[in-house]
């Protein structure tokens, strides 16, 4: 459901001024990446324990990251502190 400040703020921006507000249209970029990720390594994980899954899974960004700067040096990096740390 939508909320009635949601509704004001894109009546007062506009749609296009409220979308360069909360900066959207920007998903597509970490779809690109994951894919990637899973296409490369896998997308099953191996662990059984929550917390090992968490490691593994920070363990595959970093070495998709390290793949990345194999084949160029402008990479899309992804902070494997911060995928980790959601689930903390």
């Amino acid at each position: 459901m939508v909320s009635f400040a949601v509704v004001f703020l894109v009546k007062k921006l506009g749609y296009e001024g409220w979308k360069q507000l909360k900066d959207t249209g920007r998903r597509w970029i970490a779809e690109i990446v994951f894919s990637s990720i899973k296409r490369v390594l896998g997308e099953d994980l191996l662990s059984k324990k929550f917390s090992a899954q968490k490691v593994e899974a920070g363990l595959k960004v970093m070495l998709h990251n390290q793949f990345m700067n194999l084949w160029n040096n402008d990479n899309i990096y992804i902070e494997t502190v911060s995928i980790v740390s959601i689930w903390n």
